[in-house]
């Protein structure tokens, strides 16, 4: 929000880049009083921002090396974090959010638990798979879902299969679509 604040109150004359390159330029504007593009005023407002700005992002700082400092002390997250596409912090958030695995009769239970893949209600031989419940951690499924993505980015833009490498579960299927290890649908099936 103090991003959005900044930008907000600069944008009626002085727009930069988004991302942390356009706020980095944005507070060497505020900062830098060579200049008349900001009046004073406004500027020793703007100041005010920025300084929370360092603060929030001083505290973030140290949140974060709390964090990992947890996770290099606990076993059970170091030994997620050699999974592809899981790092130190998905590591801790899963550790502190299921404290005892043997709770689970499988992974499939654990991964419903979080809400990855949709309620098994089997009988007699005869599968039935139910919606994907919004129950969970809704925390762990983002982190689950979203932090492996730049592994894939970084993969593609170096021009080589994205998939190369990973377990079979994560291959490309018939399809072009990507396999996901909690997709339901089966390649060549028309999803209804």
């Amino acid at each position: 929000m103090l991003v959005n604040a900044l930008r907000g109150h600069l944008a009626e004359g002085i727009i930069t880049r988004q991302g942390a390159t356009g706020l980095s330029m944005l507070v060497a504007l505020v900062e830098d009083e060579g200049h008349d593009l900001i009046p004073p005023l406004a500027r020793s407002a703007l100041f005010l921002l920025v300084q929370q700005l360092r603060e929030v992002h001083e505290k973030v700082c140290e949140l974060d090396r709390q964090i990992h400092i947890w996770h290099r002390s606990h076993e059970l997250s170091r030994r997620l974090e050699t999974i592809p596409g899981i790092g130190p912090i998905t590591a801790s958030a899963i550790v502190a959010t299921v404290t005892d695995a043997s709770l689970f009769k499988s992974g499939r239970q654990l991964a419903a638990w979080l809400g990855l893949v949709p309620r098994q209600n089997s009988s007699g031989g005869k599968d039935r798979l139910g919606r994907i419940s919004k129950q969970g951690d809704p925390t762990s499924v983002a982190f689950l879902l979203w932090e492996p993505m730049p592994c894939f980015a970084s993969v593609v833009r170096a021009k080589r299969h994205p998939l190369a490498g990973l377990p079979s579960f994560w291959r490309k299927s018939r399809t072009t679509s990507l396999r996901w290890p909690w997709q339901t649908r089966w390649p060549g099936s028309s999803g209804r």
